[in-house]
């Protein structure tokens, strides 16, 4: 493993050892889990502003229909 350090406000280093604890992990632990699963996720498609569809329909005129196809804003 190698080792990494990082700065933490006080009320997120509390929280991570409350969560840590309610786990049964330690906080170095428990971090090291939550980063796995952030970067083992797929990447979402970013927005391209002006794109088009082949029928000349841009996303504007369906932007509602465009976002969900995308996925764009979602967690």
């Amino acid at each position: 493993m190698k080792k990494t350090s990082i700065y933490l406000d006080p009320e997120v280093d509390e929280a991570l050892a409350k969560r840590a604890a309610e786990d049964g992990v330690s906080k170095a632990e428990f971090i090291r889990q939550g980063l796995a699963g952030l970067v083992s996720k797929p990447k979402r498609p970013k927005a391209t502003p002006g794109v088009y569809s082949g029928d000349g329909e841009s996303a504007a005129d369906n932007v509602d229909r465009w976002l969900a196809e995308t996925g764009f804003g979602e967690v």
